[in-house]
């Protein structure tokens, strides 16, 4: 009973590695291990909750931007939506991103007050031809409440691991709504991958493949 339980808080590679002594590479390997589709997704759209802010997490990377929206509800953080628009720069992205706000969800009527974003400190680079930065772009278009996220990759991944792994008060701590978050969701499932050969890269180093899906997950951490 006490390994049981152990397995079911503890993220699966940590189990696997202390109590298994199963040393696994990370090669081909999906980054989450711990998600499960039959508790992780849900098809019934959630609602959003109006007092609670909105969170918006940015992917700024290359030219394949993507935002993941999304809100704690209780103990349970719920991401509702997905923005992904290859080929954008932040001043066609970010209004886009506030334009699908209003139009999906109208109870958000103040952007700067009703909106929380996370995003890549690399937001700071100055574009070198207008010389803006994400951040500056975002600031003008109403996201006021913005916070850096982690530049480590250990500790983006942590940050989801903790959401999958274990229960709160018997609810699973994270569901994703697949209808609207198709690319993420399909990230989660295993699209979200490290490589499948890994050479000369120590195992706790290995970055996982650069794709479609790689820009939401991104934004998720």
């Amino acid at each position: 009973e006490f390994r049981e339980e152990l397995k079911r808080e503890l993220p699966s590679r940590k189990f696997e590695i202390e109590y298994e002594k199963s040393w696994m590479t990370y090669e081909g390997r999906p980054v989450y291990d711990d998600f499960n589709s039959t508790i992780h997704v849900t098809n019934i759209k959630p609602k959003l909750h109006v007092g609670l802010p909105l969170l918006v997490g940015w992917d700024s990377s290359g030219l394949t931007p993507a935002a993941v929206l999304g809100q704690i509800q209780g103990e349970t953080l719920f991401i509702l939506r997905e923005i992904i628009c290859p080929g954008m720069g932040p001043t066609r992205f970010v209004p886009h991103v506030v334009n699908e706000i209003t139009l999906h969800y109208p109870q958000i009527t103040d952007i700067e007050k009703q909106t929380i974003s996370f995003f890549d400190p690399a937001g700071f680079k100055k574009n070198e031809i207008t010389e803006e930065t994400y951040l500056s772009v975002m600031m003008k278009n109403g996201f006021k409440q913005i916070r850096p996220g982690s530049m480590t990759w250990k500790k983006r991944v942590e940050s989801v691991v903790e959401y999958l792994t274990g229960m709160a008060k018997g609810q699973p701590k994270f569901q994703v709504y697949e209808i609207d978050c198709p690319t993420l969701t399909a990230g989660l499932k295993g699209g979200f991958r490290y490589p499948d050969r890994v050479t000369d890269v120590e195992p706790d180093k290995a970055m996982p493949v650069k794709d479609i899906h790689s820009h939401p997950n991104d934004g998720l951490q």
